[in-house]
């Protein structure tokens, strides 16, 4: 269709209905228009206050967000850390233990084979092998309880940072 025909026939349909109406000459009050225009600076008034407020709280969110973001990266390779050095601990104590283990085995071949141990200074009856055992389980002791240290932390790592998860949920 033809724009032009369009509007000559809305402008046939429409304005045949209103123009013959005369316009309301309306005089509107003088207490009315300063009603209106002091609800109108008011509403701006309070629009730029609550932009301000929104901007505000957007940008204390922001930082809030990245600080904890921030903190759980730490956290991460805090975690990372702890895990390889448990990796390390526990590779030690398995080194320690085997160690222990040769130590046995050793002694036993040496009892098998009739040979005496030698005697340590250190103590009447000890053997050099005894105060390796002896040295070697303490070892053992001090890698348990780094390893232990360790694994309260890594825990108490992830706690924190599933805790910190919550807040941003």
């Amino acid at each position: 269709m033809d724009p032009q025909k369009l509007k000559e026939a809305v402008e046939v349909n429409l304005y045949k209905y209103i123009k013959d109406k005369e316009q309301k000459d309306v005089e509107i009050d003088g207490e009315i228009k300063k009603e209106f225009e002091s609800q109108r600076k008011y509403l701006e008034a309070s629009k730029k206050t609550l932009e301000k407020e929104y901007e505000m709280k957007k940008l204390a969110h922001k930082n809030d967000n990245q600080n904890i973001m921030l903190q759980n990266m730490d956290l991460l390779q805090q975690i990372v850390s702890l895990r390889s050095e448990i990796k390390e601990l526990n590779k030690a104590f398995t080194t320690a233990g085997g160690s222990k283990a040769m130590e046995a085995k050793k002694q036993e071949m040496a009892q098998q084979d009739g040979d005496v141990p030698d005697q340590d200074n250190k103590g009447p009856g000890k053997s050099q092998t005894q105060e390796e055992e002896v040295t070697h389980l303490e070892e053992i002791e001090g890698y348990e309880n780094s390893i232990d240290k360790n694994i309260e932390a890594r825990k108490n790592l992830i706690a924190d940072y599933r805790h910190r998860n919550a807040q941003l949920a």
